[in-house]
């Protein structure tokens, strides 16, 4: 009886140049030994052979076949007997030899679709041109090449970096060369097998052909920095959105890496591209405004601006400003000074913002006649603002009137914290700056529309509760529904007298709260005489505009005309763009229950891309392009503006250092020879001097010194030790 075995058979391997036609696919797995299933992992076998039966002829005893089971592969032997991995994939998406295509592009598309249906990464490499362009392309497997050690130290004796290779010398490539005649590209060569083996399904989502930052990723990454979130949490974000990491399409790397990229587009030209953003917006908004002050080096020192919005919103409740200083907002630890106002609803808002490097009385002077200047000269009726001398100095040049506390201040400051760190350029500082603003003015927009549409509970039957309803905003009608209890709870009037034609009550009470002079609304005292004479509504005299409903209604005009709609002018491309992002939301969310609703959107969405490509509108943007789609166009030579030194000033917080953190620091330091022992260390004379002096004045050594020699540092150093403990 005959045992059936595996003879494995060889192919020939490529040679240096030009390399083999495919090869005929033998297996080496024995025809009683079936594939098992291709979606487990790949594992190492040995294919036990059958006992051999006792035969006087001898006979040699077959060598065990190893075969690796791969779920995208078939192996070979070759003829030196190395394994090879030939893929499966079917024949409408692999490339062919004598293929021709258009364009090469084309060419190298199908090669990288090829690819990821198989589990590899290609790579881009020897191009040949002449006149007429590219007349030869390689693209080779991703793993082709030998790295070659480097040893563990570099030529300065630092040591290296310890990195992986995926290098192993993989011969699979494809070779396409230019047809003169019709100008197309054909396939003149194409080897296919692999000497390493291919990806599995839980390995796709780490090749680099399946790891790509799109526009999506790279405007998800942009927009969450303006709300302070950085590129780790925001991978963390877009996985829930998507359901899984295998769905983000990156690695959390990659979107660090984008993170940085912006950066480092950014930081040459950081303080050059902020100003010339500003002159551009400048030119589409007439209300905007901007100024900013260079030291002798051309170093941006001071800066200030504001919108069309803040402008009229100076004009509307500018008569009180508080101006406070607060620190940590950018990468060059420039003072953040916001002007802050109060609206009718008694919430923050912003009438402009100034940069400082220095907090000095230059400074400050400079940037209170930059916010004069930008509001039409109307000095304020009241600022409020902190101790600070070189501000006091400032403040008695430009303006005055001022009531010193700043907890509106404060709050602001921290409002603003929370979109910023002390690791932003400038350029990410205005953006997060703008989305700053746009939270606090939908905060007024909504708080503008619930005063309008809806009605809150009444605690009197009063016409005047009823009557403030209708003229008050929400919040000061809430302040005056409290003075309204008062008056009829608390109050009562004791008598009434005439004098020169006027009406004198007198109300029992003993407060003294100064509601009107502080608050602008009645005090509960007039209330109650009003409500006794039987009053109404509240008279007109004793209505503050700037509490009512109508506060911000009021026509805004400056000296080049009215700019009240230059307000609520935005670019339509965005517009349309937040559009598109709300419209994919809603539909995915009337589809989500439905799976035949969700694939005919899925399918319907990969058939406009489809559309897209076909009709060349998607062109591939640059490097550059994108950055530049993000922060803005790259600085131009026309300005000689620096980037601003970095500042240290007043409110600088020093942190503690660790000690790990010191001692590198104190290594960095060079080493002096010291006075009193002689030798070269990071200690002088001054800090041995103690310990000298007793050791001079001592005949006899300490006990348990007698054996050290004190002239030896060491021995010092080892006695100062002891003495400190």
């Amino acid at each position: 009886m005959e045992v059936p075995t595996a003879v494995p058979t060889t192919k020939p391997t490529e040679p240096a140049k030009e390399g083999p036609a495919n090869p005929t696919r033998v297996s080496t797995v024995p025809t009683t030994i079936p594939m098992e299933s291709t979606t487990e992992p790949m594992e190492h076998r040995t294919v036990p052979t059958a006992p051999t039966p006792v035969s006087t002829v001898p006979t040699e005893q077959p060598t065990p076949i190893e075969y690796i089971r791969s779920p995208r592969a078939e192996t070979y032997l070759t003829q030196d007997g190395t394994r090879e991995w030939i893929p499966y994939c079917v024949e409408d998406k692999k490339p062919r030899e004598g293929m021709v295509f258009k364009t090469l592009e084309k060419a190298i598309d199908l090669y990288k679709e090829y690819a990821v249906i198989c589990g590899f990464d290609v790579c881009s490499a020897t191009v040949y041109k002449n006149s007429k362009g590219i007349i030869q392309k390689y693209y080779l497997c991703s793993r082709e090449g030998i790295l070659e050690s480097e040893g563990n130290y570099d030529e300065k004796g630092k040591r290296r970096r310890k990195r992986n290779s995926k290098r192993v010398g993989c011969k699979a490539r494809i070779i396409c060369n230019l047809n003169n005649e019709d100008g197309e590209y054909k396939v003149t060569k194409f080897f296919e097998p692999h000497n390493h083996c291919l990806a599995s399904p839980t390995s796709m989502p780490y090749l680099r052909s399946s790891r790509k930052m799109t526009m999506v990723h790279e405007n998800f990454v942009n927009n969450n920095t303006r709300m302070n979130i950085g590129p780790t949490k925001s991978f963390r974000l877009f996985k829930e959105n998507v359901g899984s990491y295998d769905n983000v399409g990156a690695t959390m790397k990659d979107f660090m890496n984008f993170h940085r990229d912006l950066k480092e587009h950014i930081k040459g030209d950081d303080a050059k591209m902020l100003i010339e953003n500003f002159i551009r917006k400048r030119d589409v908004f007439n209300g905007f405004y901007f100024d900013y002050a260079l030291d002798e080096h051309d170093h941006v020192s001071h800066l200030f601006w504001a919108d069309a919005t803040s402008r009229k919103n100076y004009s509307l409740f500018g008569e009180m400003i508080s101006f406070d200083c607060t620190y940590d907002s950018n990468t060059y630890s420039m003072v953040l000074a916001p002007f802050t106002g109060v609206d009718h609803h008694k919430s923050c808002i912003t009438f402009g913002v100034g940069l400082l490097s220095k907090e000095d009385a230059q400074s400050f002077e400079w940037l209170f006649r930059t916010f004069l200047n930008a509001m039409g000269n109307c000095d304020p009726r009241y600022l409020i603002t902190d101790q600070d001398p070189a501000m006091k100095v400032a403040l008695n040049k430009v303006l005055g009137g001022i009531l010193r506390t700043t907890s509106r201040s404060e709050s602001e400051n921290s409002f603003f914290n929370n979109f910023t760190n002390p690791h932003v350029t400038l350029v990410e500082f205005y953006m997060r700056f703008e989305s700053a603003m746009d939270a606090q003015r939908h905060k007024q927009d909504k708080l503008n529309t619930e005063s309008i549409h809806s009605v809150p509970q009444f605690i009197t039957p009063l016409p005047l509760e009823k009557h403030a309803v209708e003229v008050y905003t929400r919040k000061m009608f809430y302040m005056f529904q409290d003075e309204v209890y008062k008056a009829c709870f608390r109050c009562g009037i004791s008598s009434i007298r005439m004098e020169e034609n006027i009406e004198i009550a007198q109300v029992m009470d003993h407060s003294r709260q100064k509601t009107s002079e502080r608050l602008g609304i009645l005090c509960k005292h007039a209330i109650c005489v009003l409500n006794a004479r039987q009053v109404t509504k509240i008279p007109e005299y004793y209505i503050l505009d700037r509490w009512t409903k109508e506060a911000t209604k009021r026509p805004i005009f400056d000296m080049h005309g009215n700019f009240l709609e230059e307000c609520r002018k935005m670019n339509t491309t965005t517009k349309m763009l937040g559009e598109v992002w709300s419209e994919i939301f809603n539909y995915v969310g009337l589809a989500e229950g439905n799976k035949e609703n969700l694939q005919q959107f899925l399918d319907n969405l990969r058939d406009f891309s489809k559309n897209l490509v076909e009709k060349g509108k998607c062109v591939p943007m640059t490097k550059t392009q994108e950055m530049e789609l993000f922060v803005g166009p790259s600085a131009s030579s026309n300005l000689n503006i620096q980037n601003p030194i970095p500042s240290k000033n007043k409110g600088k917080r020093h942190r503690i250092v660790g000690e790990k953190e010191a001692a590198i620091e104190q290594s960095q330091k060079p080493k002096r020879k010291c006075k009193a022992c002689g030798a070269y260390d990071y200690h002088d004379s001054h800090q041995l001097r103690p310990a000298f002096t007793f050791l001079k004045s001592s005949c006899i050594p300490p006990y348990g010194f007698e054996s050290f020699d004190i002239v030896k540092p060491e021995s010092l150093i080892i006695f100062l030790a002891v003495i400190k403990i």
